[in-house]
């Protein structure tokens, strides 16, 4: 059992509705803010990611991290944890469309990171479960793959966060960022081999 699930959270509902507002906020001014004192659970850094989604108008994509080294210390005993992609972040490439995506840079030695992806549309719901799905179910539920690009900032104004603060906005990575995708294909074909 993810005990995660049964943690207690320790900030108010005012509290966390602050925190999203001010974080949704600074997200569509392009500006950075700085980390709350307060201390999280994993279940703090949720509920601020759920008010987020809720102000975001809902998610179009999820995002997930793999287990860290420092996990259990952080009070995290689950395999992984997940943050969603706001519909607003997520730009389909058409040809001779632009995007443009503006990143709050603070200084000239502050840099903005780009992550090449491959993102997975599933064609079909998992339910909720404490079973791990096998690999063949998941497969199955493959819609097609796409290649994308996120354009990677942060929202807090501190260089090196407390996981629980970057988990709560998004996992970092993705709390600036843009998801363009372009190019379907079916998970079924096989990905072109790039000639040498």
């Amino acid at each position: 059992m993810d005990l995660h699930l049964t943690q207690q959270a320790l900030l108010s509902k005012e509290t966390v509705a602050g925190t999203a507002e001010r974080l949704f906020r600074a997200r569509g001014e392009g500006r950075k803010i700085a980390v709350p004192d307060e201390r999280l659970r994993l279940a703090d850094a949720y509920a601020i990611q759920d008010a987020i989604t809720r102000l975001g108008q809902g998610a179009a994509a999820w995002k997930t991290s793999l287990p860290r080294p420092d996990f259990a210390a952080l009070g995290i005993y689950t395999m992984a944890v997940c943050a969603p992609i706001l519909k607003a972040n997520v730009h389909q490439a058409d040809s001779g469309r632009s995007v443009v995506v503006r990143e709050p840079i603070n200084s000239p030695s502050e840099t903005v990171g780009l992550e090449l992806e491959v993102a997975y549309r599933l064609g079909r719901d998992f339910p909720s479960s404490r079973e791990v799905p096998d690999a063949d179910e998941v497969l199955a539920g493959i819609a097609s793959a796409h290649i994308a690009v996120e354009v990677c900032g942060a929202r807090w104004s501190e260089a090196s966060p407390p996981y629980l603060w970057t988990l709560s906005d998004s996992i970092e990575a993705s709390s600036w960022g843009r998801h363009l995708t372009a190019g379907r294909r079916s998970i079924l074909q096989p990905w072109p081999r790039a000639s040498p």
